[in-house]
């Protein structure tokens, strides 16, 4: 946005420092917050011309949704889902978000072609109205895209709520479930597989955008299970409605 119009971006994450919120600002992991850190806006922190900014914009009524031509001064909010946003990473600027060398360097893992990514959405999907809640069923069809056989597949878990897996998973499917730490970790293990199994939720959307493997499978709930519709699969993808 700044490239195309000329306007200087601030982030505002003020949300995840609320008591309610269950995620945690992790955008250190990535290489464009060392040169961006001074564009996100914090409660208690420095930036107090952002805050101004916000504050003003916010009483003159100048907010404004996602889908409004970005090209004015205001406030913009949205789930800046759409794969139309990687255009800017195909004109170069996909580097901005990878991850810091250091932080790849410590989880970096070889990936064989049987290997499956499968992220399971616990937690808030669970209690939450505006999301619909992906059971088994999606997950098995998603398997059976797989002609190797379900035996001859190394399934990885990955999710925020592993008592959640546990009694959706069946007992007869074998899985490895990750032990990461953080979500950065995760995002970052995710996005190195050749194959993946997505689950109705952004993280797994962009493990799957910044993934750099060729010849997997990319298999995704249908856009009825997303809070969100526009276009947020790439072409190559398989949909499980």
């Amino acid at each position: 946005m700044e490239q195309k119009f000329g306007l200087t971006v601030l982030f505002d994450a003020r949300g995840l420092r609320n008591a309610n919120s269950p995620r945690e600002f992790e955008l250190s992991d990535f290489k464009f917050l060392s040169e961006h850190k001074r564009k996100f806006i914090f409660e208690g922190n420095s930036n107090f011309i952002g805050k101004l900014l916000s504050s003003i914009y916010s009483k003159l009524g100048r907010s404004y949704k996602e889908s409004d031509e970005m090209s004015r001064p205001g406030i913009y909010s949205g789930f800046w889902q759409s794969t139309k946003y990687l255009e800017f990473l195909d004109l170069g600027g996909v580097k901005d978000i990878e991850f810091n060398e250091s932080f790849v360097n410590d989880f970096k893992i070889s990936r064989k072609s049987n290997d499956v990514a499968l992220h399971i959405r616990g937690t808030d999907f669970l209690v939450d109205k505006n999301y619909k809640n992906l059971g088994w069923d999606y997950y098995e069809k998603a398997l059976s895209f797989f002609d190797c056989g379900l035996n001859n597949l190394s399934i990885t878990i990955f999710t925020d709520d592993p008592v959640y897996v546990k009694n959706l998973v069946p007992k007869e499917i074998r899985y490895y479930l990750t032990d990461s730490k953080s979500a950065g970790q995760d995002l970052l293990r995710l996005s190195q597989f050749p194959n993946f199994i997505l689950a109705n939720s952004t993280f797994s959307l962009w493990a799957a955008y910044l993934s750099q493997s060729s010849g997997g499978k990319v298999i995704v709930p249908g856009l009825d299970y997303f809070y969100l519709k526009g276009e947020i699969f790439k072409s190559n993808w398989l949909v499980v409605d």
